[in-house]
């Protein structure tokens, strides 16, 4: 609503008044924008009063962050889909034979340290107490090392458990959800 000025309109012919009012002109239509998103006004091609057509552009919000949003969503989704299919091809041969690799040479480590203690209780009583115990610790840890590299090999083997796939399923469910959103 905007308020008018009062208009006096005159004759040139008489000092008579002819017409006279006042009051407020009041649009027909208006309309309230009201984004859906908040964000810096980078343009505004319409000018208040001009008539619109559907489909012009009205205003224009900044969407720099929005793109940036978008392309880190887009490389989650990436990630995740990429880290699924890793699970599903299972475990590549090239790691099984590297995993089969380290046991037999964790078992060949094993042979030596066990004949070094052989020898050193053969040797007991020339030897000092230190150098036995140094024997045995190194033995027992090659024991416990060829364990390790055995569950490793077993695990390699086995591929991805299904809890795993499920996962990497549901990461894939919530990158794509962030993209969406």
């Amino acid at each position: 609503t905007t308020e008018c000025e009062i208009i006096v309109v005159k004759s040139e012919q008489t000092d008579d008044v002819v017409l006279e009012a006042n009051g407020f002109v009041t649009a027909r239509s208006k309309i309230h924008l009201n984004p859906s998103v908040p964000g810096k006004i980078v343009e505004l091609p319409i000018r208040e009063g001009e008539k619109v057509n559907q489909g012009d552009v009205i205003v224009r919000i900044d969407d720099s962050q929005y793109r940036a949003d978008l392309d880190q969503a887009t490389a989650g989704l990436e990630l995740a889909q990429a880290r699924l299919r890793e699970l599903r091809e299972g475990t590549p041969k090239e790691e099984i034979a590297q995993a089969r690799a380290v046991v037999d040479q964790a078992k060949a480590r094993l042979e030596l340290l066990d004949a070094e203690l052989k020898r050193a209780e053969l040797l007991r009583e020339s030897i000092s107490t230190a150098e036995y115990e140094k024997a045995k610790t190194g033995r027992d840890e090659a024991v416990a090392h060829l364990e390790q590299t055995k569950q490793s090999l077993a695990s390699a083997e086995a591929g991805p458990r299904p809890v795993q796939i499920q996962v990497a399923e549901a990461e894939v469910d919530r990158a794509q959800a962030a993209l969406d959103k």
